[in-house]
């Protein structure tokens, strides 16, 4: 088996396939690039002063064993936080992924990491042929060949994408992570743009903000809408939105009723939210109503990200190309920023820069130059007459996406150097990308579907899967993924 990135979902994928029922494979090989291995970007030894999203009981890399991490932080002595820092919990998918190939050898399971660069994967009449290449000024960098009996995609986003078409300006456009190399890179007293209004963009601010080296802050996006705030609450036992009742429901229709059904066990309804859908509150104001908030709109929240964090993703990619699109237009954002809140530290944290003026959130776009002063970027609102336009130093691109090229794109395209192994397996015929992101595959398992319709012995985890599950978000929904993808590969025949 060959596990193509190694990285979180490489981490995670190592512990499920080692404490699986059956019998591993012979062998298992990793290739990666070996920067942040098993820590990914968000979780490097670096991150000492930010926190996660997730609270600490939720974070196992086991859906079976919810007190994986928590047994772990307090053999360690690092437990006692609500949320983990992020280094510590770098530190734990590290000690977890070298538990696991210990454990796999011990069962007779031969485990390789190898650190480089997958040029190419296809499938053969026989399984999966993977190319690989060391890193330059590796000795030996000449392409290497690597056949297996399957293979699983766990590229993760590596790298931004570029909404604003503002790649090529001068190095004054920041990757996010990691947040310590961020904050280096900022000058005191700039004006810096965020591209997205997300958790990673939240998560940019406050780091930024932390460090006091940013005169202004300004997050931007389409739609200007921050995550929601995390409510208050013990967790809500979910009885109709079962991935049972999703398959017998079917459509985005049956899918609302069961929601609707849990929010009437509660004695709630879709009505008790409809503040929330409301289009005229500014960031901050919404932000500021949802942390003092603790009535019916708080509680039905807490029901909704319970019912749809435990199967959201699943539910969705169950459903048809037609409802998915539905899902993906403004109905979706609005939906995420709902089920994908920030915790209510982080939402204190920002309400402090809103009360400052330091932070704004914009609705519109960015664009190079043109400023007084010779700013180097502008910040438009959409809305005419809404909101001022506003001046950068500095665009943060928080934006994530799969850490491939443009794969709707790919058909057609020439082979290139830089080329990446799942847009050349696009190119090629043995995947297929999806209208909506990333490429098609089972969303339950991740298994690719051919250009030929055929399913391939390649699966994909994470962030490769988007098209197929909406709310693919999070270390919980990765730990369920990472299980059924192992039991695949693990199942006779």
């Amino acid at each position: 088996m060959a596990l193509v990135g190694d990285g979180v979902g490489a981490a995670v994928l190592l512990d499920a396939l080692s404490v699986g029922a059956a019998a591993p494979p012979g062998r298992i090989t990793v290739v990666g690039p070996g920067v942040r291995r098993w820590r990914g970007l968000a979780f490097g030894a670096d991150a000492v002063a930010s926190l996660t999203n997730i609270g600490a009981a939720a974070m196992s890399v086991r859906p079976g064993d919810p007190g994986h991490y928590l047994r772990w932080a307090e053999a360690t002595g690092t437990a006692g936080t609500a949320f983990p820092h992020r280094a510590v919990f770098g530190r734990y998918l590290e000690h977890t992924a070298g538990e696991a190939a210990a454990r796999l050898r011990r069962r007779g399971c031969r485990v390789d990491v190898l650190t480089g660069r997958v040029t190419r994967v296809r499938r053969t009449p026989d399984g999966v042929d993977t190319r690989w290449e060391p890193l330059p000024g590796t000795a030996g960098a000449a392409v290497r060949r690597l056949e297996s009996a399957a293979a699983v995609l766990c590229c993760g986003a590596s790298e931004p994408a570029d909404p604003y078409g503002l790649a090529r300006s001068d190095g004054r456009v920041l990757a996010p992570y990691p947040l310590e190399e961020l904050v280096a890179a900022v000058p005191p007293g700039a004006r810096v743009a965020v591209a997205g209004t997300g958790l990673t963009a939240v998560d940019v601010a406050c780091a930024l903000a932390d460090a006091g080296r940013c005169r202004e802050i300004t997050l931007v996006s389409r739609r200007g809408l921050l995550p929601s705030v995390r409510p208050a609450g013990p967790p809500h036992p979910v009885r109709h939105f079962t991935l049972d009742r999703i398959r017998t429901e079917g459509g985005l229709g049956g899918l609302l009723a069961l929601l609707g059904a849990e929010l009437a066990a509660e004695g709630l309804s879709f009505a008790d939210l409809r503040v929330e859908w409301g289009g005229s509150e500014s960031a901050a104001d919404r932000l500021r109503r949802q942390l003092d908030d603790g009535g019916t709109a708080a509680r039905a929240l807490r029901v909704l990200r319970h019912a749809v964090g435990g199967t959201g993703a699943e539910a969705a990619g169950l459903l048809g190309l037609a409802d998915r699109r539905r899902l993906d237009g403004r109905t979706g954002r609005k939906l995420r920023s709902l089920l994908f809140p920030m915790p209510a530290h982080t939402a204190v944290r920002v309400r402090e820069l809103f009360d400052r003026e330091v932070l704004r959130v914009v609705a519109g776009r960015i664009e190079r130059g043109g400023g007084r002063g010779g700013a180097a970027f502008r910040v438009l609102p959409d809305a005419p007459g809404v909101g001022a336009v506003r001046e950068a130093d500095l665009v943060v691109n928080a934006v994530l996406r799969p850490s491939d090229e443009h794969l709707t794109e790919a058909e057609g395209v020439p082979p290139d150097s830089r080329e990446g192994p799942v847009a050349r397996m696009v190119r090629e015929g043995h995947a297929r990308a999806h209208p909506l992101g990333g490429v098609e595959a089972d969303p339950l398992t991740g298994l690719l579907t051919g250009a030929d319709g055929a399913g391939a012995p390649v699966h994909a985890l994470g962030t490769l899967t988007q098209g197929v599950n909406a709310f693919a978000c999070g270390l919980p929904w990765l730990a369920r993924h990472s299980t059924r993808i192992a039991a695949a590969l693990s199942a006779p025949g």
